[in-house]
């Protein structure tokens, strides 16, 4: 029997220390923020009967660098690749994304984002990427 309370206390310890080891390097650090574009996303889906699933999106800096985080799934479905704003990240996780609102404009075609009429999708250029509809001036209203 007290072998087995033993037992007991060690595995609780040892989860109150991974636990806390895991976040003080955010709590410590500090968040760290910066203006970037959502480049890729993936998922990497793994298992037989139970299978897992965990999502990745990787992030352009302004310096065109780039870091691939781990997000949670309803993360990975808020964002879509060529969103802008200002990424978020606490002890080397990802903290959160603020998308630009300033994003569908139309500006300038071949620069500025805009959404397709046909199919909503997102897309910069003259044409839409995926149902080929031709990009036309908003009406003045």
């Amino acid at each position: 029997m007290i072998f087995f309370i033993a037992i007991l206390i060690f595995v609780i310890c040892k989860a109150v220390i991974k636990y806390s080891g895991e976040a003080a390097p955010g709590a410590r650090s500090g968040a760290n923020e910066a203006n970037a574009v959502v480049c890729a996303k993936r998922m990497d889906i793994s298992g037989g009967e139970r299978t897992s699933v965990h999502y990745y999106v990787t992030f352009e800096m302004e310096d065109a660098s780039r870091l691939e985080l781990p997000v949670k799934g309803f993360e990975y479905g808020r964002l879509a690749e060529g969103d802008r704003g200002v990424l978020r990240v606490a002890g080397g996780r990802f903290a959160g994304f603020v998308r630009n609102e300033s994003r569908f404009s139309a500006a300038d075609p071949d620069k500025a984002a805009h959404r397709c009429p046909a199919c909503g999708a997102a897309y910069t250029g003259r044409v839409c990427d995926y149902c080929d509809t031709p990009w036309a001036e908003p009406a003045a209203k």
